[in-house]
Formats: structure tokens, C-alpha cells, sequence
């Protein structure tokens, strides 16, 4: 079976969870099928030349866009009308993709003119809803939506913390002109992926068929974690927690571990008088109440986050709002190493208090769930050790391989009726 695969974020190495979900998808559906890979971002975001040998050495063709996201700096006329919603609305009216939407559903067109192949998977769902449409005018071509998670419930959860009045109202429009799009998309589309179960509801509302909504879960590559270079001993504590993702600004991430340095950290200090905190990945910098706090380092970007929690007591997810499943929690599984997480941040992975993880949602039991991980090492052994063994046997490469053959069966059957 032939598949066209497109994305607009392809990247090797991955640098965070979207990256990450499409490396991994390519690698179960290379194992399964001819793939054509249409990247619909430039070489630099691919990650260079190590990135583009990554993908062909997956693909029997690969096609990078010619028409990548343009520099704002070329753009007067739009960034001022984005200037006037940011001020009036409290958000941009027109975002840097749409500049790029028409010419690379033209280059999209074309590849599947030429290649003419059995499927077209879009993946990153989220941000391919508008080729539908095009795709479905001219051809019959079978076409699978794989969505990332539920990005307008994201949205809505985002507004909910939103401090700013005018920036809740754009946020509360944005969340319901993406949730219009999620059901034009559902419908259009042959066969909708969500990463679990949870998301997979959500889409049961816009689709008529059920039976065209399907797991394909968030996974790791555990060989990736084998042949990652780990951060040096000097430049980590003997003993820490750690916390570790994307911090950009505004984001999920930032604003968890601010809840948690303000909210869980100063009576976690008073059990714990040696307790360290490493907090690492992009835009850590950003983080707030740890200017000063001598047990508090902040890393920034590292070269491999299974490095820092290979080492980790514990590592923490103390997210309030995001959607779709944590790669934080699979990575740390696969490293062996204890998590405590709020409710939300463990959604849509079969996670069982006390079992798999410590969940916790008040500052309180959060604080006591990381105080007994860093005093507890039969503790810590038992919570790991279990996490360690459900994403083994749930959330891997080989897992997704065996989804993805049944997910194309299941299309087959739907392009030969």
C-alpha cells in the first residue's frame, strides 16, 4: 500500500511531544508501507541535513515544501492588521500559516496527481484540516486525519486561567472557530486518529459513522532512549526532582510549574529541607519564582531530556490545562522513573493512582505524593517500576506498527466500497 504522508511538523531529532508523535508515526507506518513524505516546513525546522537523512531513509520519496512559513519581516501590511486585532480583540486576525495554506494545498495536489497513492494520512491533523477539502474536490483518494489531541478543548481550558479580559475574549473565539473546523474536518475526513480514548470521545460528537474514529496512541521509541547522550554529572545534583518540557510564554508547561514553585514547593521545602529541583527544556528560563532560590536550577534547552530523568528521583507533571496525552509521563516511564501528576496531566494515559503514578490535584496531597517518593526508595522502586512496564507493553514503536495495519485495513475496505 502506497501512502501519502504530510505533515507540517517533521523534525529530527524531535525537539517536544508534536515532533516527537510524527517521527514516531513515520516509523510504524514505514514498516507497513510505501510512504511518501511531503514536509510542509523548511529544512532548517526538519532539522537540517541530519533530519532530512532521518525521513529518507524512511520514505521512498521525500518532498520538502517550497513554501514554508514567510518571515513576518516581509509582511508590513499583515503584521500591522495582527497589531490592530491584538489591540481591539485581544488576537491576531491572520496567522503566519494561512500566508503559505493556498500554495502548499497547489504542491499537495500535485504529488497526489503524480503518485497517485492508496491513501492520504495527514498528519498533525490539527494544522491539515484545510487540505480536506481541496483533496476530497479532485479525488477519491482516501484521506486520515491523525489529530494530536483536542485542540480546541485546549484552547477553552487556556482561556479558563487567562488573567486578561481581553485576551480571554480572543482566546474564547479562537476556541470556537477551531472546534467548528474539528467538526468540518471529523466529517469530511475517512478515518479521524485521536491519541486516546478520552479524545476519541470528543469526535464521537461530530461524526455520524463511529466506526471512522480510531485509537493511535502517543508512543515512544524505546532504542531512542538506549542511544540518547546523557547530560554530564557535573552539570546535575546528586539527588533533585525533576520537571522538564517546553516552557514557551505563554504555555501549559510555564504555567504549571509556576503553580507548582508557588502553590506545592514552599511546604514541600519544609519536609523536605534538601529537596532539589532541576526544571529543564526550552524556555525554562522563563520560569518565575526561581530567580534566587538556591535549590531551584534551571538548565535551559539540553541535548537529552531521558538524561535528566534517568537521574531524577522523581519527575513532576503539574499541568492545569492542555490536551492529549504527555510524552513527559511516557519518557519518564520508559526511564524508570516515578511520576506525580495532576489529574489532567495524566488524561488519556490508563494511569492509576498509587499504582502507576502519584495524582494529585491540591497543593497538599501533590506536596506529600513528592515528599514520600524522595524519602522512599521501595516506594519510588514499586510507582516506577509499574509505569515503566504499561508503557512497555502499551506504549511503543511495535504497538503503533500494529495499529497502523489495522487502521489501513480498515481504509482498505472503505476505498474498495
Amino acid at each position: 500500500m502506497k501512502i501519502l504522508f504530510t505533515s507540517p511538523i517533521i523534525r529530527h531529532p524531535p525537539n517536544g511531544g508534536p515532533s516527537l508523535r510524527i517521527e514516531n508515526s513515520l516509523k510504524a507506518l514505514s514498516s507497513v508501507c510505501e510512504l511518501i513524505i511531503y514536509a510542509r516546513c523548511s529544512l532548517e525546522s526538519l532539522g537540517g541535513s541530519e533530519g532530512l537523512q532521518f525521513i529518507r531513509d524512511l520514505g521512498q520519496e521525500v518532498v520538502i515544501t517550497k513554501h514554508a512559513n514567510p518571515s513576518w519581516k516581509k509582511h508590513f501590511g499583515l503584521r500591522l492588521i495582527n497589531k490592530i486585532g491584538s489591540i481591539f480583540f485581544g488576537r491576531r486576525l491572520i496567522s503566519q500559516d494561512r500566508i503559505s495554506f493556498g500554495k502548499q494545498i497547489s504542491e499537495c495536489l500535485k504529488l497526489v496527481q503524480f503518485h497517485k497513492p492508496d491513501v492520504i494520512w495527514l498528519g498533525y491533523g490539527n494544522l491539515s484540516y484545510h487540505l480536506i477539502s481541496p483533496l476530497k474536490k479532485r479525488f477519491d483518494t482516501p484521506i486520515i486525519v491523525d489529530t494530536d489531541s483536542v485542540w480546541s478543548r485546549f484552547i477553552f481550558r487556556c482561556a479558563k486561567f487567562s488573567q486578561d479580559e481581553k485576551e480571554k475574549k480572543g482566546l474564547l473565539f479562537d476556541a470556537k472557530n477551531k472546534r467548528i473546523e474539528e467538526r468540518k474536518g471529523t466529517r469530511l475526513a475517512d478515518v479521524t486518529l485521536a491519541p486516546s480514548k478520552f479524545d476519541i470521545d470528543f469526535y464521537k460528537e461530530f461524526a455520524s459513522d463511529k466506526t471512522i474514529l480510531e485509537v493511535f496512541p502517543n508512543v515512544i521509541d524505546p532504542h531512542f532512549y538506549d542511544t540518547q547522550e546523557l547530560e554530564s554529572d557535573e552539570s546535575l545534583p546528586a539527588k533533585f526532582i525533576s520537571i522538564v518540557g517546553t516552557f514557551g510564554e505563554p504555555s501549559a508547561m510555564l504555567d504549571g510549574v509556576n503553580w507548582f514553585l508557588k502553590e506545592v514547593y514552599p511546604n514541600l521545602r519544609l519536609q523536605c529541607p534538601d529537596l532539589v529541583v532541576v526544571i529543564a527544556g526550552r524556555g525554562s528560563d522563563k520560569v518565575r519564582y526561581a530567580v534566587s532560590d538556591k535549590h531551584i536550577r534551571i538548565l535551559g534547552e539540553v541535548k537529552s531530556i531521558s538524561g535528566i530523568l534517568a537521574k531524577s528521583v522523581a519527575s513532576i507533571v503539574p499541568l492545569r490545562y492542555e490536551s492529549g496525552t504527555r510524552f513527559k509521563i511516557l519518557e519518564a516511564g520508559i526511564c524508570k522513573t516515578a511520576i506525580v501528576s495532576t489529574v489532567l496531566g495524566a488524561e488519556g494515559i490508563p494511569i492509576q493512582h498509587d499504582i502507576h503514578a502519584f495524582i494529585a490535584d491540591c497543593p497538599q496531597n501533590f506536596s506529600r505524593a513528592v515528599e514520600i517518593l524522595w524519602q522512599n526508595d521501595s516506594e519510588r522502586k514499586r510507582i516506577s517500576d509499574a509505569l515503566h512496564k504499561l508503557v512497555k507493553d502499551q506504549f511503543t514503536v511495535s504497538v503503533l506498527r500494529s495499529r497502523a495495519e489495522e487502521i489501513l485495513q480498515k481504509v482498505k475496505c472503505i476505498g474498495s466500497t
